[in-house]
């Protein structure tokens, strides 16, 4: 005998029919709406990144934050954020956009394939990272009491590191850039003091000291003869001296689109950092005040 299911009773007063009816769900349309602006919202990004990527540089698609931004890095951190802003931004995940979208994401793939391989080079690394430092400023400026404290600070710190005194110094500097965030010669002390502690590579050290996002002539030579002098106590004298060509160059108002030393033919032209770099002599006469 076949079985036949029998339809739910009309009467509305059947307690049977009543607890039946309770268990069936009225379907729910899937909330496409939802979908389409977080759609929209990632298509935002993509043009936000695109376009920056297009201004800046390719290193703009790691999307760092800010406080990461503008503190000592390595080149193997970015080289790893860069790739991973890639990967994030791939041509792929756009197919099913709008052909605008998907535009968008075939350019901004193709540039950031065409600068995979100037990541060999640290100078363009340190170019790049000085340029997004530049455009993204820390969110507001120290008042004149956080400023002063900070500059205070600094001070200290340098007299801590010229005594080789590492460790205090690096604290200090700490302090410093974290009161204020755009102060040179806190960084400086932060880069030196890692370099002399051995928390960071000659190389890497190199590479956050031209990335100092540093303004004009005269700040810039003070910056390299302020990390020149501070090498030379730490023994780090191949640096040293470097930064020392830095600074007579940039007080000389010359810009410099390669590495220091490096031959012209070993490393693809800079697109826009300007190194600041001025005679010999005023290596002696220092004077951290310009750093202010």
């Amino acid at each position: 005998m076949s079985t036949r299911i029998e339809p739910i009773a009309e009467d509305a007063h059947s307690t049977g029919a009543t607890r039946e009816a309770a268990l069936v769900e009225e379907p729910t349309a899937p909330d496409f709406g939802w979908a389409l602006a977080q759609d929209d919202a990632e298509h935002q990004r993509l043009a936000q990144v695109a376009r920056r990527c297009q201004e800046l540089n390719p290193l703009a698609a790691a999307e760092l934050p800010l406080e990461t931004l503008h503190a000592p890095i390595t080149g193997e951190q970015l080289v790893t954020a860069f790739y991973r802003g890639a990967a994030r931004w791939r041509a792929e995940r756009f197919t099913r956009g709008s052909p605008e979208a998907q535009r968008l994401a075939v350019g901004l793939a193709e540039l950031l394939a065409g600068a995979r391989e100037s990541l060999r080079f640290p100078t363009i690394l340190a170019q790049w990272l000085r340029e997004l430092r530049l455009a993204c400023p820390p969110p507001s400026p120290p008042g004149d009491a956080a400023r002063a404290t900070a500059i205070g600070l600094a001070r200290q710190a340098i007299q801590l590191a010229q005594d080789a005194r590492w460790a205090e110094a690096q604290a200090l500097a700490d302090r410093a850039a974290a009161l204020h965030p755009r102060l040179p010669r806190a960084r400086v002390v932060q880069i030196v003091t890692a370099l002399a502690l051995g928390g960071m590579s000659l190389a890497d050290g190199a590479l956050n000291l031209q990335a100092l996002a540093v303004r004009g002539n005269e700040e810039a030579s003070a910056v390299w003869r302020l990390a020149g002098e501070l090498l030379r106590v730490a023994r780090l004298h191949s640096l040293a001296e470097r930064l020392a060509v830095d600074a007579r160059r940039a007080e000389a108002g010359v810009a410099i689109l390669d590495e220091p030393g490096a031959p012209a033919d070993k490393a693809p032209a800079s697109s826009g950092m300007v190194t600041q770099i001025a005679p010999s002599d005023q290596l002696l006469r220092t004077t951290f005040g310009e750093l202010g």
